[in-house]
C-alpha cells in the first residue's frame, strides 16, 4: 500500500525497486535480500525543513474480544524488525529550493523474517514512513509504502508431484481410493480429486459427493488462544455416476472413477471492518498461506463427505481430512529453471520415504453409523460433522509444513527474475534429518 499525500509547497514520496519481496525456503534455510530504495521530497517551491527520516518496521498485531456483557480483550503486540535513516541533521533549519531532492537507501532483511499477513484478529505488516519535519506552525509532510513478504518453499517438479493416497474398505460394503496428485497448492489453483469407489454389495449407490476447502488460523495473546476457522470453497456433486468412468474386474465388479476439482480462490484483498476495535488501515487477505508463527498459525484441509444409500434405505456418510499447504507464489516461477552446472549438487531432489503411500492408506481408519432419514439433502454437511471436526483440531498442534527442513535450494534464473519483477533469496546448506522430511498424513472415517 502507498500513501501519497499531496502537500501545499511539496510532496513526498517512497521508491522501491519492488513491493515483493520473496524468501525462498524455511526461516532456518533461507538467506537475506538486500533492498534499494529513495525518499523523493518534490518541492514546489522553497521550504524550510526541521528534519527528514525514514522509519522502517515491521510489527505484529494481535487482538480479539471475548464476551457479550462482559467483554475481555486479549493483545499481543511484538516489533519484528525496525531500521531508523536521518537525513538531515537534528536542530537546525534546513533550506529546500525547488525541484526534487533524492535519498537513497538500502535495507538489509534477514532470510528468517516471518511472511506478511493480514487478518482481521491479526496482522503482520512491514512498513516504511517517510517523516519531514518543518518549524513550528508548518505543517509536516509524510508518506507510507508497505512491503510485502512472501515465504514460499522452492519447488521441483518431483516435490510437487508427492500424491496422497487413501485406499480402504468400509464395512466389507465398499472400496475407495482417493488421490490428490500433490499437498501443495497456491491461490487460484484446482486441486484435483480422483475417487474409485467399487461397491461390494448390491444396490449399494453413491448418493453425492460433498468437498469443503477449508482455513484454520490460530491465534495468541496474553496465554489465551482464538481459533478462526473459514470455509474457502465448496464443492457438491449430487449426479457422481454422470460422467463417472465404469470398469469391471475379473470378479465381475464394476468401479466407478471419477475427477472432482476444487479450486483455490484467489486472493482478493478486502476492506473489513467488524473488528471495531482494530484502527489498522491495510486489506485483509482472503486467502492466508500455511504459517508457523509465534503468534499465528495457519493450516488447510480438504474436508470430503461421500454419501452412500444403502440397500435398506438409510444413509451412511464416508468422511475423510486431507492436509492441504497453500502457499502464495505460483510454484511455475521456479521449476522450469536449470540451476548452473556448479550448483547441481546442492539441487539434486531429497525424496521422503518410498513406503509414504502405504503408511497414509494404513492409517486411515473407518467406522460405520446409519441415518434412517433417507429425505434429508445428502450434500449439506451436517452440524456435527463441521463441529467434531473442529473441536478435534483445537485439541492438537498444527501439521509441520512439508517443506519446512528440508533444503530446497534453487534460485531462479536471470530471466525470469526479471519477468517477476521481485527479489529472491537463495541459500545452500546440507540435506535435512530423516525426521524433519515427515509429512501430514491424510486421515479417512466413515459413520
Amino acid at each position: 500500500m502507498i500513501s501519497l499525500p499531496s502537500h501545499v509547497g511539496a510532496d513526498l514520496k517512497i521508491n522501491l525497486e519492488t513491493d515483493h519481496i520473496i524468501l525462498h525456503g524455511s526461516p532456518d534455510e533461507a538467506a537475506g535480500v538486500i533492498l534499494h530504495g529513495s525518499v523523493v521530497l518534490n518541492c514546489h517551491e522553497h521550504i524550510k525543513v526541521k528534519g527528514f527520516s525514514l522509519k522502517f518496521s515491521g510489527i505484529i498485531h494481535v487482538h480479539w474480544v471475548e464476551g457479550s456483557s462482559s467483554q475481555r480483550h486479549y493483545k499481543e503486540k511484538k516489533v519484528i524488525m525496525e531500521q531508523e535513516w536521518q537525513f538531515l541533521p537534528r536542530h537546525k533549519i534546513h533550506h529546500y529550493d525547488k525541484g526534487e531532492h533524492h535519498y537513497d537507501f538500502e535495507l538489509a532483511l534477514p532470510g528468517h523474517l516471518p511472511a506478511t499477513f493480514h487478518h482481521d484478529i491479526g496482522m503482520l505488516v512491514y512498513e516504511f514512513k517517510a517523516q519531514v519535519d518543518r518549524p513550528t506552525f508548518m505543517t509536516n509532510y509524510s508518506a507510507t509504502r508497505e512491503l510485502r513478504l512472501v515465504r514460499t518453499p522452492q519447488l521441483n517438479s518431483a516435490l510437487l508431484q508427492q500424491s496422497q493416497e487413501i485406499d480402504n474398505v468400509w464395512a466389507n460394503k465398499l472400496a475407495y481410493h482417493i488421490h490428490v496428485p500433490s499437498q501443495v497448492y497456491w491461490t487460484d489453483a484446482s486441486i484435483p480429486v480422483t475417487f474409485r469407489l467399487t461397491p461390494l454389495m448390491d444396490h449399494l449407490h453413491i448418493k453425492s459427493i460433498h468437498m469443503v476447502l477449508k482455513e484454520y488460523t490460530r491465534f495468541h495473546a496474553d496465554g489465551h488462544r482464538s481459533v478462526e476457522r473459514k470455509d474457502l470453497n465448496t464443492l457438491c456433486d449430487l449426479h457422481f455416476f454422470h460422467g463417472a468412468i465404469v470398469d469391471t474386474d475379473h470378479h465381475a465388479r464394476q468401479s466407478w472413477s471419477k475427477t472432482e476439482i476444487i479450486k483455490v480462490p484467489v486472493n482478493q484483498p478486502y476492506n473489513h471492518n467488524n473488528n471495531k476495535h482494530h484502527h489498522h488501515h491495510h486489506p485483509v487477505d482472503l486467502v492466508h498461506p500455511d504459517n508457523q508463527g509465534d503468534f499465528i498459525q495457519t493450516s488447510h484441509k480438504l474436508k470430503v463427505v461421500v454419501s452412500l444409500l444403502n440397500p435398506d434405505g438409510h444413509v451412511s456418510e464416508l468422511r475423510v481430512s486431507i492436509p492441504i499447504v497453500i502457499i502464495e507464489m505460483v510454484p511455475e516461477e521456479d521449476i522450469s529453471v536449470l540451476p548452473a552446472y556448479e550448483d547441481a549438487w546442492r539441487t539434486a531432489p531429497y525424496f521422503p520415504p518410498n513406503d509414504l503411500t502405504s503408511v497414509e492408506s494404513s492409517s486411515s481408519s473407518l467406522s460405520s453409523s446409519s441415518s434412517n432419514n433417507t429425505n434429508r439433502h445428502s450434500c449439506a454437511m451436517s452440524t456435527a460433522f463441521s463441529l467434531q471436526e473442529d473441536d478435534s483440531y483445537e485439541q492438537q498442534e498444527l501439521d509441520p509444513l512439508p517443506w519446512m527442513g528440508v533444503d530446497l535450494t534453487r534460485v531462479p534464473s536471470y530471466t525470469t527474475a526479471l519477468r517477476t519483477g521481485r527479489l529472491y533469496s537463495y541459500s545452500g546448506h546440507s540435506l535435512p534429518s530423516y525426521d524433519s522430511l515427515t509429512l501430514p498424513i491424510a486421515t479417512g472415517t466413515a459413520i
